[in-house]
């Protein structure tokens, strides 16, 4: 990882560097000289390069930037400000060309010092906060031109924390860097949030409590008419709650009930209230029910097929709290807010749901999730398995993927981990170069059945060397697992492979700690071990047939 800027960034890299390392990220940090990020981003043997770094932060402040232009009074200003920025953009386009499929975060423009010209903000062409405005929407602009170039909103930061709390005038004369000791950690705090994003590191499901959760007071006692849900007073914080909660529910994060209640009661109150945003088809599972909420915790885990530390408990009650941590301290349990008027805040605040970008997967997310559920229920009912996928009237859509499929390829690379023969991890600008190499081909695989479409579902990378073919990446989704359409994307990518006249194909296996599930799948297709190394030859290979999956291109 390398810290790039305008102002010193050791303290900067040092700090995040050793938060990174109490969330086990193994990373090596590197820093440029004091403000030589132009040198840096210019110069092909600059130590940038030479350190190949997988994600670099871009800080520039705007004052550093324009000071010259700021002070120098000029009739012309507000050219010379834009000229100056569209120089710096340029040279944001030379660091997005030099370092592809590296991820680069840029800080949106900021002044880290008051130069507003009080009355005459947004009232002179002198208005210097006008100006950071259009900074801005020449970055944003330049920005969706890139492939591997990300925003760090941190006007937000700056604008929520305080500038005052954030910034130290000691700091810039004595160190050339403006950031107090309390902005330094909410800066790398920042940072490490967009750090985890792009791995791909978020909690998938938020378990939730009823009662003085989803709304106030206890139904059982106060009754439906008297809980406070309303869109004005009291009410209105709970509802504005279940309105944060509905959009991250749209953004693909899963909703579950954990409560202990009167179904029947909890049910009709979900259905009839006038202000209840969320309805029970907003919830992947509900255990409403009067057994211990640890019992539930775990069959909610095991219903939606999901990981223990994918899941948030979020109830008003510091004893079930406390029950559910003990026995899960996997789960992800924050403390409510006592004052329910801040719920509404505490949720939009809780920064362990970030996206890079959002695909069409995530949107679909908890239908998916739902179908799955389905298609366990019909599994369990079946005797026969074969007899269960027949049920399932699986189509795959498999071929080489165009630039629609980029992103989602990506997110898969970087995201998946169970069924991933080698985890190697890839930015879209990855997926896009590999796409466009002649050495390289690139499948996805989408599945639908009966029950709904699972969308993209699988992928393959293949490295073509002479007459022998590379697998780089084998990547299905856990939701897919259990209807062999795995098999489905090998034979395909065998199949095209053989026709441009390669003999020979090869894959790995490389086990971490999450990939158990796929340790078998090459010896289980017939594959032979080889110094580390599977590989079949393609003349006298014979496919495992899979006649309950119609293949389509």
């Amino acid at each position: 990882m390398f810290f790039l800027g305008n102002y010193t960034q050791n303290l900067v890299a040092d700090i995040f560097g050793r938060k990174a390392k109490t969330q086990n990220f193994e990373i090596r940090v590197h820093t440029s000289g004091f403000n030589q990020y132009r040198q840096e981003i210019i110069d092909p043997e600059s130590q940038l390069y030479r350190h190949s770094p997988d994600v670099v932060f871009l800080s520039v402040d705007l004052f550093t930037l324009t000071e010259d232009i700021i002070y120098s009074n000029a009739d012309n200003l507000s050219e010379l400000f834009e000229e100056r920025i569209n120089d710096f953009l340029q040279l944001l386009e030379t660091l997005d060309q030099n370092l592809t499929g590296i991820q680069v975060f840029i800080d949106n423009f900021f002044y880290f010092r008051p130069v507003a010209m009080a009355t005459l903000e947004y009232n002179s062409t002198y208005s210097y906060l006008q100006l950071e405005n259009m900074a801005n929407s020449l970055l944003v602009e330049t920005v969706a031109g890139l492939n591997n170039v990300k925003i760090v909103d941190l006007k937000s930061l700056v604008a929520q924390k305080g500038a005052e709390n954030l910034f130290d005038e000691r700091m810039h004369y004595l160190a050339k860097s403006h950031w107090s000791q309390a902005g330094l950690q909410e800066l790398t705090g920042l940072y490490l949030r967009y750090f985890k994003a792009f791995k791909g590191i978020r909690k998938k499901c938020i378990v939730l409590d009823l009662d003085n959760t989803l709304w106030g007071g206890i139904i059982g006692d106060d009754g439906v008419e008297n809980i406070k849900l309303s869109n004005d007073g009291e009410g209105k914080a709970f509802y504005d709650f279940q309105r944060e909660l509905l959009k991250l529910y749209n953004r693909g994060i899963l909703l579950a009930i954990n409560s202990k209640n009167t179904e029947d009661i909890v049910l009709e109150t979900m259905k009839k209230h006038p202000y209840m945003i969320l309805k029970p088809e907003h919830f992947i599972s509900m255990k409403i029910n009067w057994n211990n909420k640890a019992q539930n915790m775990k069959e909610i885990a095991d219903e939606i097929n999901i990981s223990l530390d994918s899941l948030v408990f979020l109830d008003d009650s510091e004893f079930e709290r406390e029950i559910i941590s003990s026995q899960f301290p996997e789960i992800y349990v924050p403390a409510l807010p006592k004052d329910f008027s801040e719920y509404p805040n505490f949720i939009r605040q809780l920064n362990i749901f970030d996206f890079l970008n959002l695909t069409g997967d995530d949107f679909a997310r908890n239908k998916m999730y739902k179908s799955n559920i389905q298609r366990d229920k019909l599994r369990k009912s079946t005797m026969n398995i074969e007899d269960f996928y027949f049920s399932l009237d699986m189509e795959a859509t498999i071929n080489k993927i165009t630039p629609f499929q980029v992103p989602r390829i990506a997110q898969m690379t970087q995201k998946t981990n169970q069924f991933n023969l080698r985890t190697q991890r890839y930015t879209e600008s990855d997926i896009k170069r590999f796409m466009e190499d002649e050495n390289h081909d690139v499948y996805f695989l989408s599945l639908a059945d009966k029950f709904g479409n699972n969308g993209i579902v699988g992928t393959a990378i293949v490295n073509l060397d002479g007459g022998t073919a590379f697998i780089d990446s084998f990547i299905f989704s856990c939701r897919a697992l259990g209807r062999t359409a795995e098999t489905a994307l090998l034979n395909f990518l065998i199949d095209d492979v053989e026709k441009k006249g390669i003999q020979k194909l090869e894959g790995e296996y490389l086990s971490t700690k999450k990939n158990m599930p796929c340790k078998d799948f090459y010896k289980d297709h017939g594959f032979k071990e080889e110094n580390g190394k599977w590989h079949i030859s393609l003349n006298n290979y014979e496919q495992k047939q899979i006649p309950w999956i119609k293949v389509v291109n």
